[in-house]
Formats: C-alpha cells, sequence, structure tokens
C-alpha cells in the first residue's frame, strides 16, 4: 500500500470537530515523525507513544498540551 493522501481530523472536548486535507509535505512529515508504516496486509504500524516522547525530547523539547484557542 502506498499512501497518497490523509485528512487530519481534529476533535475538541466541547465536540467541535476541525478537518484539514494535508499537502504532501505535511504528510511526509507526520508519516516520518509518527514512523507511520504501511505493510502488505493493507494496515498500518507506527512509533510507540515513548518513542515518540523520546524523539521529541531529543529535537524540540517537550510535548506540549494543545490550547485551547477560545481560552488563551
Amino acid at each position: 500500500m502506498k499512501i497518497e493522501r490523509a485528512t487530519l481530523n481534529i476533535h475538541s472536548a466541547a465536540g467541535d470537530s476541525i478537518t484539514l486535507e494535508l499537502s504532501p509535505v505535511q504528510l511526509q512529515a507526520v508519516c516520518q515523525i509518527l514512523g507511520i508504516e504501511p505493510d502488505n496486509n493493507n494496515s498500518v504500524k507506527c512509533y510507540s507513544d515513548e518513542s515518540i516522547k523520546l524523539l521529541v525530547a531529543k529535537t524540540i523539547g517537550r510535548l506540549q498540551e494543545v490550547k485551547d484557542h477560545e481560552n488563551h
């Protein structure tokens, strides 16, 4: 399977949602950061949460909670 495009769905605690079509560059970055790799069984594997936390710690510091735009 070759991943060609993706849609990112963001859901808030209030029940709102935003849908974002990722550009090819954005998709490539997301796949690389998360370690997303399709296999031959039409499923996908990716890095564990702990692996992602280690990667982030080595590169940009730490993961930050996404802030609520209405309250900031």
